[in-house]
């Protein structure tokens, strides 16, 4: 239960540093055409990170993180499928057992 939790919470940190990269409106990036968004402090930071990575750096982290939060869903699917699985051996076991008392 405890890593289901944790799981949810590492997608939603992911989902919210990628929602904050896409509203990013460095000259050089896909967006710069679009009204700023970002308080203009953090626009200054991130307008500098994509000039140094020639506007390449921000959609390379955006699908890096689109790619792990994908790994974190399916993972988060697997653990589901496990613990479930578990649960109806479990029932099966006990089932078992009291037929056999």
């Amino acid at each position: 239960m405890f890593s289901v939790v944790v799981l949810f919470i590492r997608r939603q940190l992911i989902k919210e540093f990628t929602d904050l990269l896409a509203q990013d409106r460095s000259p050089l990036g896909t967006n710069s055409r679009l009204a700023p968004i970002l308080d203009v402090s953090m626009q200054r930071h991130l307008s500098l990170f994509s000039c140094v990575t020639h506007g390449f750096g921000t959609p390379a982290i955006i699908g890096a993180m689109s790619a792990l939060q994908n790994y974190l869903t399916e993972l988060n699917k697997i653990s589901d499928k496990t613990m479930t699985g578990s649960i109806e051996n479990k029932k099966d076991l006990d089932l078992l057992t009291d037929k056999t008392r």
